[in-house]
């Protein structure tokens, strides 16, 4: 989805500039895609591969949830050994 859909969709109204900026820095990891279709993720397993161990770093989400929410992930991670 283009980047205002998702601002208005996940911000309150007084939190768009707060958002905005999030996902400007959102945008800077490497596997965040912009497109003619807005931002996402692409479908390859290695861009799932490092969002789903960044989020493990990142943020407090249990493994069967990035893995239920990241479909391209190998059914052996997060032990498949890749740091990246």
């Amino acid at each position: 989805m283009d980047a205002d859909t998702l601002i208005r969709v996940t911000a309150t109204d007084e939190d768009h500039d707060e958002m905005r900026g999030h996902l400007e820095d959102a945008l800077d990891l490497p596997f965040v895609s912009r497109g003619a279709d807005g931002i996402y993720i692409p479908n390859g397993q290695r861009a799932h591969v490092e969002a789903g161990n960044w989020l493990r770093e990142h943020t407090e989400r249990q493994d069967f949830v990035i893995a239920n929410t990241l479909s391209r992930l190998p059914p052996e991670w997060p032990d498949d050994g890749d740091d990246s």
